[in-house]
C-alpha cells in the first residue's frame, strides 16, 4: 500500500560514559557506521551493515583489547563508575489489585483447607492434582518476600554440626537443603526434585533412630498434625533434636498445647523462642 505519512520519526538511544580521557559510547560508534548505509530501507530489509563500512577484524580486536586494558586499569585505580536509578513505582490498576487479592485469597484457602483435612486425604488429592501443590508454593514464594524473617533460614543457623543427618518434614521447595552442608532427607506430598521423597509425613518411609535433627518448618498443617511430631520422635536418635517453626498468629494462645503434645510424645520441655511473626520450639529426644 505504501507509506502515506509525510515524515517518519526515528529514535535512536545512545548511551555515553564520561571518562577522564573524554566521552565513550559504543552506541555512537555503531550508529556512525549505520548512518552511512545508502537508505534506511536497505538496512531494514537485509539487517546487515555493508562489510566495506565495517572495520577490519584485526582493528576490532585491537580496539577491544585497548578498551579492555583501559577498563582494567580504571578498576585498579578504583575509578569505578556507578549509576543509581530512581526506583519506578507503578500504581496497580483496579484489575491488577483484584487479581492480587484473589491470589492472597487462594493462599489462605489452601492453608485453611489443608489445616482441617487429614494429611492422608490431602496426600491422595495432591497425587491426583499436583498442580495445586505447585500453585500453592508459587503463592507461598510471593508471600515470603514480605516477611521480616524466613523460618528455614533461622532454622539453618541452629544446625551447627555438619555431620548431623537432618530430616526436613514438609520440605516444600527443599530450600533448607540448599542452606546447610548436612545430609538432608527431604519429604513432602510432592517431590520438587529427585532428592525429595513424596509421602505423607505422618507415615515416613524411614526406620527408627535414623536422624540427628528433625525439622518441621511451617509444616503443621492437617487435622492429624500431632502425628508429625510423633513420627519425628520415632526417626530421631537418642539425644537428637527437633525444631518446629510456626506462625505466631496461627498459634496465638495455643503454644502451650503444642508444647504438651511434644512432651507427651517423649520430648524434653522445649526451648521457646518467639519473634513478631513466628515462634520456634527446640527439644531433645531422651
Amino acid at each position: 500500500m505504501g507509506w502515506i505519512c509525510g515524515k517518519t520519526h526515528i529514535y535512536i538511544p545512545q548511551v555515553t560514559i564520561e571518562l577522564d580521557r573524554g566521552q565513550w559510547s559504543w552506541d555512537k560508534k555503531r550508529y556512525n557506521i549505520i548512518r552511512y548505509k545508502a537508505t534506511l530501507a536497505d538496512l531494514v530489509m537485509d539487517g546487515h551493515i555493508p562489510r566495506s563500512l565495517l572495520p577490519s577484524e584485526t582493528k576490532m580486536v585491537k580496539d577491544a583489547q585497548k578498551e579492555l586494558k583501559e577498563w582494567i586499569d580504571r578498576i585498579r585505580l578504583n575509578e569505578v563508575i556507578t549509576f543509581e536509578r530512581e526506583k519506578l513505582t507503578i500504581p496497580l490498576t483496579p484489575k491488577q489489585l483484584e487479581y492480587q487479592n484473589c491470589k492472597l485469597g487462594d493462599f489462605s484457602e489452601f492453608n485453611k483447607s489443608w489445616s482441617i483435612k487429614h494429611s492422608k486425604k490431602t496426600h491422595q488429592e495432591l497425587q491426583k492434582n499436583p498442580e495445586d501443590w505447585f500453585y500453592y508454593h508459587s503463592l507461598y514464594r510471593e508471600n515470603r518476600k514480605t516477611w521480616l524473617e524466613i523460618p528455614y533460614i533461622e532454622i539453618a543457623k541452629r544446625i551447627t554440626r555438619p555431620e548431623f543427618i537432618v530430616a526436613d518434614l514438609g520440605c516444600g521447595e527443599n530450600l533448607l537443603k540448599q542452606k546447610i552442608p548436612n545430609k538432608v532427607l527431604s519429604f513432602d506430598h510432592i517431590a520438587i526434585d529427585d532428592s525429595v521423597v513424596a509421602c505423607d509425613i505422618s507415615a515416613l518411609p524411614l526406620a527408627n533412630n535414623q536422624v540427628d535433627v528433625a525439622v518441621l518448618s511451617l509444616a503443621l498443617m492437617g487435622s492429624n498434625s500431632d502425628s508429625y511430631v510423633k513420627e519425628a520422635y520415632r526417626i530421631l536418635r537418642n539425644m537428637g533434636f527437633i525444631i518446629i517453626a510456626e506462625p505466631s498468629k496461627k498459634w496465638a494462645g495455643k503454644i502451650d498445647d503444642l508444647v504438651k503434645i511434644m512432651t507427651d510424645y517423649g520430648f524434653t520441655q522445649p526451648i521457646v523462642t518467639q519473634t513478631e511473626q513466628f515462634f520456634y520450639l527446640q527439644s531433645f529426644k531422651l
